[in-house]
């Protein structure tokens, strides 16, 4: 955000008994989209898969780094919008990803299902603690709602401690999409210099043998520097992803 200084601060108000009061905003925050989520579950007739794909992309183009991307273990459109972000390698290297669950073991182990392979995941969890949930919906009292979210937590402790990173699995593909990219391949293949940082804008991961595949098609090169990129773009599709067979192949 680069007009952020066109807006006035907060007041800073001194309460002792409480810490936030006394901190400031001294640089414009990280914007994270919940458009998946509340966007979807405000509409008569909640999107598809395919709507979500593209609502997903369009996030992507805005620039936003952080994306709340729904409650996989809700529904199996949920579910299936997410694997498919994953399995067709649309979630940039650079962005964060949030998915939501409630405190309960059947919902978490089926989130951490969903999210399985991805590079930089939020898993949140909640639960209700309001008056009317405590008393309608739980039939419990404050003690016992606390004690839902402490095993809440134990519970995505465990299932965190058998997930798989994709760094462990997986490596990274640079896909030259547009002219600055090809600029800075260009730069990658002749002067064997690159920023790295801007470069993962471009990138998407895959697993080793799918990188194996498409090294034995002659369309990806490393330029002797441990960066791999896609020198035919005839094997990516911005609305499908990373493809491992050439587009004329596949009509």
């Amino acid at each position: 955000m680069l007009n952020h200084e066109k807006y006035q601060k907060n007041p800073v108000v001194h309460y002792p008994e409480r810490q936030w009061p006394d901190k400031e905003i001294t640089k414009a925050p990280i914007w994270c989209s919940v458009d998946l989520r509340d966007g979807n579950q405000a509409l008569i007739d909640p999107m598809v898969v395919d709507e979500k794909i593209e609502m997903f992309q369009y996030l992507i183009k805005l620039g936003f780094k952080e994306i709340e991307i729904g409650f996989p273990a809700a529904s199996q459109i949920e579910y299936d919008f997410l694997r498919q972000l994953v399995e067709r390698r649309m979630i940039p290297d650079d962005v964060r990803v949030q998915v939501l669950v409630q405190c309960r073991e059947h919902l978490i182990k089926r989130t951490f299902e969903a999210i399985q392979g991805i590079k930089n995941v939020v898993v949140h969890i909640y639960n209700s603690t309001s008056t009317l949930q405590r008393d309608v919906v739980f039939h419990k009292g404050k003690d016992e709602i606390t004690q839902i979210a402490i095993e809440g937590t134990k519970l995505v402790k465990k299932y965190a401690e058998n997930f798989e990173l994709i760094d462990s699995r997986t490596v990274s593909l640079v896909i030259p999409r547009d002219e600055k990219s090809r600029r800075m391949v260009a730069d990658l293949k002749y002067k064997q210099t690159a920023n790295e940082r801007n470069l993962q804008n471009y990138t998407c991961s895959l697993y080793k043998n799918e990188l194996d595949d498409l090294i034995k098609q002659n369309v990806v090169d490393d330029f002797g520097t441990g960066i791999y990129c896609l020198t035919n773009l005839d094997y990516y599709d911005e609305e499908i992803g990373l493809l491992f067979e050439a587009r004329d192949y596949l009509l």
